[in-house]
């Protein structure tokens, strides 16, 4: 601690403690001597008067000299700091003030938000500044900003941005935050500070590891440190992702648990016109899934909806999700074997809710828009674009040609990259094998364990492709009678099978069988992307919607489907494949319609960030040690500016003054009672 006074040049007024005890002495000099015949009486009164009037007497003393020294120090203004801080008080402030307006601030435990009590310590802080010093303000959310272009000045202006702020539904951005700060900083003289003003998120924070520069004072505020007991819809999605008409299909809505306490929520599913309840018990920091089945009778989009009753954090009750029902599978054929693409193109004809679409080797955008890709003839070249399209959600069946190297497998699988020299080459068999199944529960034989299909794998094979897959994490779905691998599905979603078989008849004749057409139906159908691989996921708040479209005839305009406002929106550059127009970042969840001319043409969700749900704040300060962490901005102030203690002072004196003016009363009293009864 560190005890400064603001006006020393008083100090010579501290001479006035003394005043009391020269008085008290004064008092008590020896009276003059006079004679009396016989004095025992005045010595009796004597002695049983200074009994009790010594003790009066210097508790008087004490509280008149406390009383002076009290005054004293009054005058001369002291100001106490605490851990250390008395270095740089005399400088000019420049303070930057990060305040967290992040989706988790909203959060309440039954009183003010977070938000409000973050935005009225901040302004508390800004209060404090001089005439001199200088300020600004950050938001810290998706897209962080300053008021300010550069440190300034007017900090009621600040303050009046802080009551009327409100929060946002976007997860923060901290590192963006504090590097603007940062900048901000660079060229100020004097204390440079940076005072973050947060609910400290642990979701958010834990993973910030920044590295201030030398010379700048970092504050952390903590207006609320408790945990908000929160429900949440994390998720919603049928299964499989693209439904198919007249197909059954499961909605699944999935429940978080963000409180120490097992709760039981009912959730409100919403398909279309079609609306159910349903509900679950979901353990504590934990999650439940309930379901819903649904058959779509229209192609086109469908709007999926889930929602819980409301609790103190309400912004993630709400969830949606888009999902497009089509008449059929756009399954994509690249490459061009002679022996194997005809055949899968065949096949897929014969499916009527199987569309082969063409993929030009020069172009993978195509692949892009399809739901399933079988690859044909591929010689290793290039594995990143199938790797990055195999990223993007679209799963694949590739019979690889001869020269496929086992590392452009691996690229493909996304295995551990294997390099042991193996490749993929074609094998003519001596003697004709047989083919049997390698994992008869699996899925993609349900639909022949009845008998009433036959069997799958029936046939005579003369020929195969010898496949370097060892080691490779997968099922074996079909093997040669000799063990060698036939049909091998990988590890992982989406799903990639490789297929060891001919297609052609001079090398076998699986193809003219009764069980080849149902078997590479349920191989597809099986294989459709799911949502646990998250492919083209909703938009989140903060987020700009992308409209594409051909030629538009009339206005196009971006409306919320629950209040039908409607959304700025600007008209992109086009390309090939028509105009794009854009919205602005959307700010709050829901559903949105785009409308040509009053129809809706397309349909867009924007979410709520998820990773805001869980309030949780951080276990311990952020940065380490670095700087200084309170609750109150009262306690930053005291840190930086100290603690003026006139008050404290002249509260002291006049409880001292009041107790010597009653003193002195009491004393009076006693002295007028003695002579009474004298």
């Amino acid at each position: 601690m560190n005890l400064i006074f603001q006006n020393a040049v008083l100090g010579w007024l501290a001479a006035l403690v003394v005043v009391p005890v020269l008085i008290h002495l004064f008092a008590k000099a020896r009276p003059p001597r006079f004679a009396f015949s016989n004095v025992e009486a005045i010595r009796h009164i004597v002695r049983e008067t200074m009994r009790l009037k010594r003790p009066k007497d210097w508790l008087l003393l004490v509280i008149r000299t406390l009383l002076f020294a009290a005054l004293a120090f009054l005058f001369l203004r002291p100001v106490l700091f605490v851990q250390g801080r008395l270095a740089g008080s005399g400088l000019q402030r420049n303070l930057v003030l990060v305040v967290d307006r992040s989706a988790s601030m909203a959060g309440s435990d039954g009183g003010q938000s977070r938000f409000a009590r973050a935005c009225a310590e901040a302004a508390e802080l800004l209060a404090s500044l001089s005439g001199t010093d200088r300020a600004n303000l950050i938001w810290l959310d998706a897209d962080p900003d300053a008021v300010f272009p550069e440190m300034g000045a007017n900090a009621d202006y600040l303050r009046r941005q802080l009551s009327e702020a409100r929060v946002s539904h976007e997860a923060g951005n901290p590192v963006t935050a504090l590097e603007q700060a940062v900048r901000l900083l660079d060229t100020a003289g004097g204390r440079r500070e940076i005072c973050i003003v947060s609910d400290f998120q642990a979701s958010q924070w834990e993973s910030v590891a920044f590295q201030f520069p030398p010379g700048i004072e970092v504050q952390t505020l903590w207006p609320s440190e408790d945990t908000v007991m929160n429900g949440a819809m994390l998720a919603i999605h049928s299964d499989p992702l693209v439904p198919l008409v007249g197909e059954p299909v499961q909605v699944i809505a999935e429940v978080g648990n963000f409180a120490a306490e097992p709760r039981r929520q009912v959730v409100t599913i919403e398909i279309g016109e079609q609306r159910v309840q349903r509900e679950v018990l979901v353990p504590a920091w934990g999650r439940a899934a309930v379901s819903v089945e649904y058959t779509a009778r229209d192609v086109g989009p469908l709007v999926l909806q889930a929602s819980l009753e409301e609790d103190a954090f309400g912004m993630d009750d709400w969830r949606g999700e888009v999902v497009t029902v089509r008449r059929a599978l756009r399954v994509g054929l690249w490459g061009h074997d002679a022996k194997v693409t005809p055949v899968w193109r065949q096949a897929l004809q014969a499916l009527e809710w199987a569309e082969p679409v063409t993929v030009p080797a020069d172009d993978p955008a195509v692949a892009a828009e399809c739901d399933i890709l079988l690859v044909a003839g591929w010689g290793g070249t290039a594995p990143e674009i199938l790797r990055d399209l195999r990223r993007q959600g679209i799963p694949m069946v590739c019979v690889p040609a001869d020269g496929a190297t086992s590392e452009a497998l691996s690229v493909l699988g996304g295995w551990t990259n294997r390099a042991d020299g193996g490749k993929v080459r074609w094998e003519t068999l001596a003697e004709p094998q047989t083919v049997h199944v390698g994992a008869p529960e699996d899925a993609v034989y349900r639909l022949f364990r009845s008998g009433e299909f036959g069997d799958p794998l029936e046939g005579v094979f003369r020929g195969r492709w010898i496949l370097p897959l060892a080691g490779v994490p997968g099922i074996s779905l079909a093997r040669f009678k000799d063990g060698a691998e036939a049909l091998f599905r990988s590890d992982g979603n989406p799903g990639l099978v490789f297929c060891a078989l001919p297609l052609d008849p001079a090398h076998g004749d699986w193809t003219a069988r009764r069980g080849f057409l149902p078997l590479f139906g349920e191989l597809i159908m099986t294989l459709r992307p799911t949502q646990s691989l998250a492919v083209r996921p909703s938009a989140v708040v903060g987020d700009s919607l992308l409209y594409r479209a051909g030629m538009v005839e009339g206005e196009v305009r971006l409306r919320d489907r629950r209040g039908g406002r409607v959304l700025p929106i600007v008209k992109a550059a086009g390309d090939a494949d028509g105009e794009r127009y854009v919205s602005e970042p959307v700010v709050e969840p829901g559903v949105y319609e785009w409308m040509v001319q009053d129809q809706v043409k397309a349909i867009d969700v924007v979410n709520f960030p998820f990773t805001e749900s869980d309030l949780r704040p951080l276990v311990s300060a952020p940065f380490g040690q670095k700087g200084f962490s309170a609750g109150r901005a009262t306690d930053l102030n005291a840190i930086h500016s100290g603690i003026p203690l006139w008050t404290w002072l002249l509260g002291a004196a006049l409880v001292l003054l009041a107790m010597e003016h009653a003193l002195v009363g009491w004393i009076r009293r006693s002295e007028h009672k003695q002579m009474d009864v004298a």
